[in-house]
């Protein structure tokens, strides 16, 4: 029978970061089967065969460009097709729906097979096929899985009946070409007989990876076997971290990655600074009553800062009421936490930043200049991002520099309503710094635990999210899942603090302003305006991080770059608390008894 079109591969190569190459310039052709007509020609069939570590499967994720294909050119020719040729240059979305790939690992996904199904059939590029999906359930049947099996949860299933549920569901997808990943590796001899049967009887070209001689001589075809490759004697330094470009071979330094400027930060909060004064001429100029503390002298400020009804607390109460961290030292060492050490570092750092912080923000409030004020808040904005940085399981090269424009943006968006349209302060220090303190402390909580979701199932579990990028997803439509629970956890925290405030517990602020003196209904109002504010200002955080974190891990053409993940550095910005307290603790060396 006439071809009905081709599969064509050429210049096919990849080269690892230690100069070993796992396979270069292949070339090869497999037949496309007809949509019409049933074909069981054994010329659409190519078995690719090696050693364990050779690149087969790389190879096959190539070709199904779910991993960088590099300088190698793949085309797709069919006759009578509204698009006869295709490439990935025309569309990588379009590509992997006639080029699906099958892994070897089980799918660890939510729901069943049959909602993966259901997803992927209403992905953007499936929209435009003209195929005719096939019938998942009587696929399933025909390699030996039960029906019931595809409604059943992943988790429920054996590895070979994930193994099986995967296929069913790519089979029925009706793609030009299956890439096939040891689909058979988790299965009995009747199954992998069945699957054998199914697979030939599809409109589906096979490309096979198998380590089973006796299933190629079943089944036949073309072959292809790729042979390890010896190391280069050339090696990377141990301290140059090389890291893949997509859709090419070349390596690029990490310390690239990391290149952050901050001028634009500067420029940002300076730009912060002039909508917040504009902001507070527009709403000066309306007919509007302004406190009259607001008029006061910067002098009279200073002055009146401590309230006539505040309770004076001298130092020996902060050491009174540290006697109350004896039982928790006490609880500590009697249930065997360990944590005596963590709690005294602790302590000691709480007593002595927040009291450098009394002694640093008097004169800025006395000053109350707002060139100062600026400077102040940016290094606050710059001193959360590099907390937050070190909170998550794994970074990547742009992450802090994500991570502070998120917060910018944040900050931005909450401060210029709070400022300029709701206090009308202004850059005032006194309502600034306070400000900004809060919104930094609750948005940091929300960042950590939001990037710290995501970029774990990013670097753990990359096949979740490949799994809808086989059939056709974009980088948006395989992570949605993902950024939707990572920004539900970020939010929670906050979410819940705004839900029982005033039923159950007296917000922080609330509770220093009635000590203060400031009447309770008036204290209530400066608490409802500053939880909205951070509610505002952490749901931008995370979004913004979140967005930023998958367009760098999933680049344009849709591809997981993994490899840009890394445990962070903590040895680098190791905190001088944990340097003083390795002065006075020294590190134990290692007993060489083993």
């Amino acid at each position: 029978m006439e071809s009905e079109g081709w599969l064509d591969v050429e210049g096919a190569g990849r080269e690892l970061a230690d100069g070993r190459k796992l396979f270069e310039d292949l070339h090869f052709r497999v037949d496309l089967k007809p949509r019409d007509v049933q074909d069981d020609s054994r010329s659409s069939v190519l078995f690719i065969e090696g050693p364990s570590g050779c690149g087969k499967s790389t190879l096959l994720k190539m070709i199904a460009c779910i991993e960088p294909f590099g300088t190698a050119k793949l085309q797709l020719y069919r006759k009578h097709a509204e698009v006869q040729n295709l490439s990935p240059d025309m569309s990588m979305t379009k590509w992997r729906t006639e080029v699906i790939y099958v892994p070897q690992s089980r799918i660890d996904l939510a729901g069943s097979p049959m909602d993966l199904f259901d997803t992927a059939t209403r992905l953007q590029s499936q929209k435009n096929r003209n195929v005719e999906y096939g019938n998942v359930m009587e696929c399933a049947a025909s390699i030996g899985l039960e029906r019931e099996k595809m409604l059943c949860s992943w988790k429920q299933l054996s590895g070979g009946e994930a193994q099986r549920a995967s296929l069913a569901l790519a089979i029925c997808m009706q793609p030009s070409v299956l890439l096939l990943d040891e689909v058979t590796s988790s299965l009995d001899e009747a199954s992998t007989l069945a699957v054998e049967k199914t697979l030939l009887a599809s409109r589906s070209s096979l490309v096979w990876v198998t380590h089973d001689t006796a299933q190629r001589e079943r089944v036949g075809g073309q072959v292809i076997n790729l042979s390890v490759q010896e190391k280069s004697d050339t090696f990377l330094d141990e301290k140059s971290h090389l890291i893949p470009t997509a859709g090419s071979d070349t390596f690029v330094h990490e310390k690239s990655y990391r290149r952050t400027t901050l001028t634009s930060i500067v420029g940002m909060l300076l730009v912060l600074e002039q909508i917040v004064s504009l902001c507070t001429l527009v709403v000066a100029s309306s007919p509007v009553v302004v406190h009259t503390h607001l008029i006061e002298s910067t002098t009279s400020k200073a002055e009146n800062y401590v309230a006539e009804a505040t309770v004076y607390l001298p130092w020996y109460s902060v050491v009174v009421v540290s006697l109350l961290l004896s039982v928790v030292s006490v609880t500590s060492a009697t249930l065997k936490l360990g944590l005596q050490q963590n709690l005294f570092i602790a302590a000691v750092r709480c007593i002595v930043q927040l009291s450098l912080l009394g002694y640093v923000l008097m004169p800025v409030f006395r000053l109350d200049y707002a060139p100062l004020t600026l400077a102040y808040m940016l290094l606050m904005v710059l001193l959360a991002s590099r907390e937050a940085y070190g909170r998550p399981r794994y970074v990547y090269g742009k992450l802090f520099l994500h991570i502070l424009l998120s917060v910018a943006a944040g900050v931005v968006l909450s401060g210029v309503f709070g400022l300029g349209l709701v206090l009308r302060t202004g850059l005032n220090a006194q309502y600034g710094i306070p400000l900004l303190g809060m919104l930094l402390g609750n948005s940091l909580s929300g960042i950590s635990v939001s990037l710290n979701h995501l970029l774990t199932e990013v670097a753990e579990h990359k096949a979740n999210i490949q799994a809808l990028i086989v059939f056709g997803a974009t980088r948006w439509e395989a992570s949605r899942e993902i950024q939707r629970r990572s920004t539900t956890m970020g939010l929670t925290t906050t979410l819940n603090q705004m839900a029982i405030s005033g039923v159950v517990a007296i917000p922080g602020m609330m509770t220093g302003q009635i000590l203060g003196g400031t009447p309770p209904d008036q204290a209530a109002r400066y608490q409802i305006v500053l939880l909205f504010l951070i509610v505002t200002c952490c749901c931008t955080c995370v979004v913004v991080s979140s967005t930023l974190a998958i367009s760098t891990l999933i680049n344009k053409d849709h591809i997981i770059l993994d490899h840009l993940l890394h445990a962070p550095e903590k040895a680098k910005f190791q905190s001088i608390f944990e340097r003083i307290r390795h002065v006075f603790v020294p590190i134990q060396p290692k007993s060489d008894s083993s």
